[in-house]
């Protein structure tokens, strides 16, 4: 249940002709993976090197070159024949030092933020695909956003406000030799950015949400007149990506239940259409080929299409413009790297659907409900599981955890409550200072009621699950709903977010140099506000501890610089003292989420064991001849057990 595809991250050359591809090799905790080249007109591949801890590949703009990232280093390789991959430089993140990105003026330079100490400045490295480093740019204040125009002169920076009474904005400011004019601000709840910079007319493509509910593509011109070029048809998602030809935007994609595409030039509008109602039930991604001409693509040319929904293995498509067809690829690339590869087929995953409930407000809210097979619907377990962030989201592509449950009998219930991302500001931001038992808190209860009353779930077998602020949610649910739910299952819970943000906050300031203070301010509690964090206090779960009734499994990670582990003990301890059914698991070789294939198999067995005691259904259980190395981990590592049902799951 826990292998995916060994195929991942397919890319389209700029020139649309070639496919880079990279396939898992050996175990997955070696985190090698081999990377491939695919000839489109040829039908033919060949390897081209094997690398490790490699997180993501970026094709350079002509397509010659590979560069890799592996979350500390930028390495380079050939995309056109077998060579070694030369390290071009390393980072440090937390000495302030990270990959800004490609130099927008050539094809074979990158750009690197370097901190020195010895003067106190922030530079602007570019280092060539040569291996020469030149310093561009230096500022005393440390900036996330830069390039260089497309005569290589610094362009524009972007800013946190550094004034002590900041209200969270962003400043893009325009570099004109050794001045900055400031262009732009960026609102604490605007995830503005710049897309791209135009010397020649000193005017800016923009991401931004600025007098308007949705993220939308803007151009910000030489006077200051911000237009906006397109937002999402059907205002119901923002803007989530842009797509080019030739410098040029032609197609934006929207976050909603599925990926949307809209097209910017009316040439296009068939294709998107076409694309989104072959895909209407799903998320995909799309790649242009970039380095060519609109009207060459609609005339011969091929985009690539990468459906992921519902499957462990994504589905390949070559969508030739001129003929609008879609054609399957890499069928036998991926069959033959899967092969000895146990992968759960595509008629055994259990249906994941979208659909829409009413809060208690009256107002919408989106979720997915993941279906088991061969079920009696009414009389099914039903888990609610939200999830983490809280400004993340759940979206329409294969969820492990989901089909992970179904497959154990449960009905999976993940609901966009409000701050999730993606349905605009007042969906992302509309809920302040009531986290715990407020407005979340509400729309993951209500979406649970409208299941019930729809005849979807056994009400007497109920359960919650979910990590970091999902598991929260987890506690809030058993200590404010005492006599809905029969167990929870909490991964990485914070057990009073005021305090959480409070101290991540820190966390963030000591080891990044900035943070969202005013941002989680705003959203949580201002915590220097005695009354309102007293108020937030006041329906935080750790408040109520005595009210649980149900039985709570908690895990957390040793080395958590998110969600610290001395809170989740505490929150423990405290529960043992009243008495109450709480087991804590502690992963010693972890941080905020389980970081080994042993760590996530353990952390499937505690909840797979946890719920399926309490709510009576099937556990696979842990043969110990079989899984030694699992069975010594659990042992080792259940540091709390008030009930000793685990055991019984261990043959």
């Amino acid at each position: 249940m826990l292998n995916k595809s060994a195929i991942k991250q397919v890319l389209l050359s700029p020139s649309g002709d070639f496919l880079i591809y990279q396939k898992e090799e050996g175990h997955q905790d070696d985190k090698l993976v081999s990377v491939w080249r695919y000839d489109i007109k040829l039908k033919t591949q060949k390897r081209l090197f094997i690398y490790q801890s490699l997180q993501y590949i970026y094709l350079s703009k002509s397509g010659d070159k590979l560069i890799l990232n592996t979350g500390d280093s930028i390495a380079i390789a050939e995309s056109k024949a077998a060579s070694s991959p030369i390290v071009l430089t390393r980072f440090d993140q937390t000495k302030y030092e990270d990959w800004l990105g490609f130099a927008a003026d050539n094809d074979h330079s990158l750009l690197m933020r370097k901190w020195q100490p010895t003067d106190k400045y922030y530079y602007v490295e570019r280092v060539s695909f040569s291996g020469s480093r030149t310093d561009i740019f230096r500022s005393d204040v440390l900036f996330n956003g830069f390039n260089v125009d497309e005569y290589g002169q610094p362009a524009f920076l972007r800013v946190f406000n550094q004034a002590d009474d900041n209200k969270g904005e962003h400043f893009i400011y325009q570099l004109n030799k050794d001045k900055k004019v400031l262009r732009f601000t960026c609102q604490w709840d605007d995830p503005c950015g710049v897309v791209k910079f135009d010397r020649q007319q000193e005017a800016f493509l923009l991401k931004t949400n600025a007098n308007s509910n949705f993220t939308y593509l803007a151009r910000l011109s030489s006077q200051g007149q911000l237009t906006v070029i397109q937002q999402d048809p059907n205002l119901y998602g923002d803007l989530n990506n842009v797509h080019w030809a030739k410098n040029q935007p032609v197609v934006t994609q929207y976050f909603g239940e599925y990926d949307q595409y809209s097209a910017i030039d009316d040439r296009l509008l068939k294709h998107t259409d076409f694309l989104n109602k072959q895909f209407s039930q799903q998320d995909f991604y799309l790649q242009l080929p970039h380095n060519i001409s609109l009207d060459r693509q609609l005339n011969d040319g091929v985009w690539l299409i990468s459906a992921v929904s519902n499957s462990v293995q994504e589905q390949h498509f070559l969508y030739h413009l001129k003929q609008q067809k879609l054609e399957p690829i890499l069928l036998q690339v991926v069959k033959a790297a899967n092969q000895g590869r146990q992968l759960i087929k595509d008629e055994y995953l259990a249906p994941r659907i979208s659909f829409h409930y009413a809060n208690r407000d009256g107002q919408h809210i989106q979720g997915y409900l993941t279906l088991p097979r061969g079920k009696t619907i009414a009389n099914t377990p039903l888990v609610a599981f939200p999830h983490g962030g809280p400004w993340s989201r759940d979206d329409g592509s294969f969820d492990m955890m989901a089909q992970f449950l179904a497959n154990r009998g449960y009905i999976v219930f993940q609901p966009n409550f409000r701050a999730s991302t993606g349905f605009g500001k007042q969906h992302h931001s509309g809920v302040s200072g009531d986290f715990g038992y407020g407005r979340t808190h509400f729309d993951i209860i209500d979406g649970v009621n409208y299941l019930l009353k729809n005849n979807i779930g056994d009400k007497d077998k109920l359960a919650m699950a979910g990590h970091s602020f999902g598991g929260l949610s987890v506690l809030t649910a058993l200590t404010f709903e005492p006599e809905l739910f029969k167990v929870g299952f909490a991964g990485a819970p914070p057990s009073h977010i005021g305090r959480s943000a409070k101290y991540y906050y820190r966390y963030q300031k000591k080891k990044f140099g900035q943070s969202r203070k005013y941002f989680m301010q705003q959203l949580v509690v201002d915590w220097h506000d005695d009354k309102a964090y007293k108020a937030l206090t006041a329906i935080q779960p750790e408040s109520h501890i005595e009210r649980i009734q149900a039985p709570l499994l908690l895990w957390a990670g040793k080395n958590d610089g998110r969600v610290f582990i001395t809170d989740v003990k505490n929150y423990a301890l405290t529960a043992q003292a009243k008495e109450k059914s709480i087991q804590l698991f502690v992963d010693p070789n972890s941080a905020h989420s389980p970081s080994s294939r042993v760590s996530f198999s353990a952390y499937l067995f505690l909840m797979e064991a946890t719920l399926g005691h309490y709510l009576q259904q099937a556990v696979e259980p842990i043969k110990v001849m079989e899984h030694k190395a699992l069975y010594r981990f659990l042992k080792k590592n259940l540091v709390l057990e008030t009930e000793t049902y685990l055991s019984h799951y261990v043959h």
